[in-house]
């Protein structure tokens, strides 16, 4: 049986939530702001989103509608 790929992606990902959720009480009960882990967290995910679109060869439209439209 071929292991599905997008269900590899689901447990992966749930199980990195369940760990930030785990570690990102650490830093808050030693005084940081709860705002600072978000903007971390945030921060993190941008890698990952840059892998993804290059993983479907994602381009960015920059013709004349694409930048009208925004």
């Amino acid at each position: 049986m071929r292991v599905k790929l997008w269900l590899v992606y689901a447990i992966v990902t749930t199980t990195f939530w369940g760990v930030w959720g785990a570690l990102i009480e650490i830093p808050e009960k030693a005084g940081f702001p709860a705002t600072l882990g978000y903007t971390v967290w945030a921060l993190t995910m941008i890698p990952p989103a840059l892998v993804a679109l290059k993983i479907i060869n994602w381009k960015l439209e920059h013709d004349r509608r694409s930048i009208l439209l925004g």
